[in-house]
């Protein structure tokens, strides 16, 4: 009875923003606000039901998805919103081992676009032909924004705003991430460097645009140096907004500690660590 009160519950967050309180007049009453964790899909149960794996290690279970209506990509990342309905235990198909996990209505669900590093030694071994390549951000386009950065798991989340050629739509962001692995700088950090090519340098005859947000995971399992758990880093970019007269560069810094199976269970939402919100400038 409590389960079914809960997931009610949930179900009416969804209808309480769109009902009115009588014909005349729109809702007032408030939405909370969803959970919001990055997750990989993991494979359809022999039942139907379908499930992710959070960054923290939490297993999540969808419970108002039928078996038809789920478009995910088994083992791709998502950025996704929920409500938490109810904390059970979760076994395997085997029933080889059980955990605790928790029944979540899905509120929404975004792609999201794992990557590699690309390491500094790599491009100075065919140095103009990779520099080129790389790309360092736009120049006839001026707008380009890493609006978050944050830190889940072994990986490095990028927020980036910019804009792409409207006929091209989403895809054409080629963003990468420089890991200098030949040396540290003054305060004893790795390097990371978000680059973009410039998408109009390859297509000049586009003219209308749109603004697109796209989201990378980048594996930061490489730049911890072997015997060692955590890596210090700084995260830096060069980016010019529309109010910006030159490009500006800006960076986060922060310490990178590699995932550890035996950690215990994060708490709930605490999975993401944000170094870097743009709308907190």
């Amino acid at each position: 009875m409590k389960k079914f009160l809960l997931y009610t519950t949930a179900l009416l967050f969804t209808i309480l923003a769109t009902t009115s309180c009588n014909d005349d007049e729109p809702s007032i009453s408030p939405q909370p606000e969803p959970i919001q964790s990055y997750a990989t899909i993991e494979a359809d149960q022999q039942d139907g039901t379908h499930t992710a794996r959070r960054d923290d290690g939490t297993k999540l279970i969808f419970i108002n998805l039928g078996t038809n209506s789920f478009n995910a990509t088994i083992g791709q990342r998502y950025l996704i919103k929920y409500y938490i309905v109810d904390e059970t235990t979760w076994s395997s198909i085997e029933n080889v081992f059980e955990e605790t996990a928790y029944e979540v209505v899905l509120h929404s669900m975004e792609s999201v676009t794992p990557k590699g590093i690309v390491e500094q030694s790599f491009i100075n071994a065919d140095l103009a032909r990779r520099e080129d390549s790389l790309g360092q951000n736009p120049i006839v386009n001026p707008y380009f924004l890493v609006t978050k950065a944050t830190l889940s798991s072994k990986y490095l989340n990028l927020d980036i705003l910019y804009i792409s050629p409207y006929s091209l739509s989403v895809g054409v962001n080629k963003t990468s991430l420089v890991y200098d692995d030949i040396a540290l700088d003054a305060q004893n950090n790795v390097v990371l460097t978000v680059r973009q090519k410039n998408v109009y340098e390859d297509h000049p005859e586009v003219v209308n645009s749109i603004p697109i947000v796209e989201r990378f995971s980048f594996d930061l399992t490489s730049i911890v140096p072997e015997g060692q758990t955590s890596a210090k880093i700084l995260l830096k970019w060069i980016t010019k907004s529309s109010n910006d007269v030159e490009p500006v560069t800006k960076s986060a810094t922060a310490t990178f500690h590699l995932p550890s199976a035996s950690s215990s269970r994060a708490e709930i939402g605490r999975g993401e660590y944000t170094i870097y919100n743009q709308t907190a400038e």
